[in-house]
This record gives structure tokens, sequence and C-alpha cells, in this order.
């Protein structure tokens, strides 16, 4: 795949911006998450948004408007599309540290989950092998899946918070009859 033309040229204040608040956001984000899994403290980080920002400049060539290659689908993206991945997952003692922080592109890094790097290209290389046909199903299928289970964690509170007062089933009432009034085209008056 070539690389996007004009990186590194276009819309610098813009671009500037847009690199200090995702990247900010992001690291922000990641730092809540290992806090709240009791994995660092978050009054003392294993790195700055500062260090994280260098980090990810230096993937891209050192422009902020530029791009990162991702290693699974070898596609091109911008600070927009990347996402940030401990390449060796936490659940097998992956470090919290920098030096563990790789910048796929979203959709693989949603669709690695827990995988290893390593496990993750042998899927893609056998997929891409045995069922070249199937690749591109099996891989929505697996990014889904994902997303699933992560919306299932975040949600966790607030369902279990519907189950304790008894609502739970009430709301999953509600839901499936307005899924069928809608189904039904009843719902769309």
């Amino acid at each position: 795949m070539p690389k996007p033309v004009g990186v590194g040229s276009l819309f610098v204040k813009d671009s500037h911006g847009d690199f200090m608040r995702l990247t900010g956001s992001r690291y922000n984000a990641m730092m809540d998450r290992l806090a709240k899994k009791k994995l660092i403290d978050k009054e003392n980080p294993p790195f700055t948004c500062d260090e994280y920002r260098q980090q990810i400049l230096a993937a891209m060539n050192g422009k902020e408007d530029g791009f990162i290659q991702c290693r699974y689908c070898r596609g091109y993206f911008g600070i927009k599309d990347i996402g940030s991945d401990h390449a060796m997952p936490l659940h097998l003692r992956g470090s919290v540290g920098l030096e563990n922080i790789e910048f796929p592109c979203k959709r693989c890094n949603s669709i690695k989950g827990k995988l290893t790097p390593d496990e993750l290209l042998k899927l893609m290389r056998f997929l891409e092998i045995e069922l070249p046909l199937a690749r591109m199903e099996v891989l929505n299928r697996l990014e889904i899946s994902v997303q699933l289970v992560i919306g299932h964690r975040a949600n966790a509170p607030i369902i279990n918070e519907l189950k304790e007062r008894g609502d739970w089933k009430k709301v999953q009432d509600e839901r499936k009859a307005a899924k069928r009034a809608k189904e039904s085209g009843w719902g769309e008056f």
C-alpha cells in the first residue's frame, strides 16, 4: 500500500491541535484503566504524557500529521485512526511501560484483543492462506466480539445495579418490546 501523499505538509495548526488533544485523552484513558486495574499508582505513572507523545511522534517520523504503518494489516494511518496497544498483553505479564506500547490501526487493535502480536500475525496468515474468501468475515466477527466484550465490561456496573434493584428484567422486557414494535412497523409512528 503506498504512503499517503502530502504527509507533513497540510494544515499544520489543525494537526498540532488534533495531535495534542488525541494523545492527551488517550494517555489519560490508558492511565485511568491501568489505575483501575491496580497495575499502577496514578500519582506515579510509569511514563509521562510528554514521553507518550514523543513515542508516537517518533513512530510518525517526527510529524504530527504523519502516518504510521500498521504492523498487522500494513495500511497507513494518521493519529485519528491509530490505537495504543500493550504489545505483550498485560494478563501475560506484559509491561505497563512505554517499551510495551505499539500503535496499530484501531481496527487491528480491536481484533487483537488479548492476543500476542505473534498470535494475531499467525491468525492473519492462516486466514489469508487457508480461508481467503472467509478472511474478512472472520476478522469482522472477531472485531465485533471484542467490541461487545468491551461494552459488556463498561456496562457491568449499570447492569449489576439494575439487577440489585430488581429492574433488570423490566429493562430487558422494554427493550424487547421496542425491538418487536420497530420490526413490525408500529414503532415508527
